[in-house]
């Protein structure tokens, strides 16, 4: 769901930036869309071909589903993921330090009600950042104040529909 139509931009990034750095070092980068129930069959194919490396975008994948790929012999990274009991190698982004910073900068320009859209959808990023965001305020002495958060849809016209909602409302913005 996170990773919707909405998201083309974002994950051609990725695997434009995966093809570039492979080509560049001789690898051929092959490119294979599966769904959660589908990790046998990734596996499968894994031990059937010449694989000899894998790219597991990660980002709705729990630390559990990674727990199947444990007995795969070939290196693996998971990106826009992070679990730190899994053996696995991973590049992420610091969510909790990015948070950080954008409050840090509201309350260089005098904010001091600030808020946080999230989704309900069940991601280690997102609930990261909700993480961040709490020990943010924490951090500055701004206390958390549940009206300011919003939970919304993650695709584009979701997130449209349910904002439009909270403010037909009369929901109470944050500055």
């Amino acid at each position: 769901h996170v990773l919707s139509r909405d998201h083309e931009v974002f994950i051609s990034r990725y695997i434009d930036g995966s093809e570039q750095e492979a080509r560049a070092n001789g690898y051929n980068l092959e490119i294979n869309t599966f769904t959660m129930p589908d990790i046998p069959e990734i596996i499968a194919h894994i031990k059937d071909a010449s694989v000899e490396g894998l790219i597991v975008l990660a980002t709705e994948l729990t630390s559990k589903d990674l727990e199947l790929f444990e007995n795969i012999d070939v290196p693996m990274v998971c990106i826009d993921a992070m679990f730190d009991f899994n053996k696995f190698d991973f590049v992420d982004m610091n969510n909790m330090e990015a948070v950080f910073q954008i409050i840090n900068y509201f309350i260089k320009h005098h904010h001091q009600e600030i808020g946080l859209i999230r989704s309900p959808v069940d991601a280690g990023n997102l609930e990261l950042r909700y993480i961040g965001f709490k020990r943010a305020l924490k951090y500055f002495g701004i206390p958390y104040n549940h009206k300011y958060v919003f939970t919304i849809d993650s695709t584009f016209d979701g997130a449209y529909n349910d904002m439009l909602k909270f403010l037909k409302k009369g929901a109470k913005l944050p500055t």
